[in-house]
């Protein structure tokens, strides 16, 4: 309601793993943007997002299953993993990657940050 979408929004989930640690949970939300500009679809889209994996992260989940997550989730990785385990990954990939060639300033592999 807050962002005004026309229509009604669908929210579906399935679970497509069990763990002993826990459940792989797909969420899927679906709204309609007909009659909205393209950048005000793309706001409305982006605060959807950012809302659910808020909400998913607050409650102790986590941002990636077995996918990627992206350029645009890159900065929501400090909420789940230790600054530790970054730490290490960065490492890791100065160590195998010194040239920077493999995901070249893309999210978290970002060397350009930390060198």
């Amino acid at each position: 309601r807050r962002l005004r979408l026309p229509g009604r929004p669908f929210l579906s989930c399935r679970m497509t793993q069990l763990y002993d640690e826990g459940a792989v949970l797909y969420m899927y939300i679906a709204t309609s943007a007909a009659g909205l500009p393209n950048e005000r679809s793309l706001q409305a889209f982006e605060s959807l997002e950012h809302t659910a994996r808020r909400a998913i992260l607050d409650a102790g989940g986590n941002v990636s299953h077995h996918h990627g997550v992206g350029k645009l989730r890159s900065n929501l990785l400090k909420q789940s993993q230790s600054s530790t385990y970054n730490d290490l990954l960065h490492r890791l990939k100065h160590a195998l990657d010194p040239g920077n060639v493999l995901a070249a300033r893309n999210g978290v592999w970002s060397l350009s940050t930390k060198d």
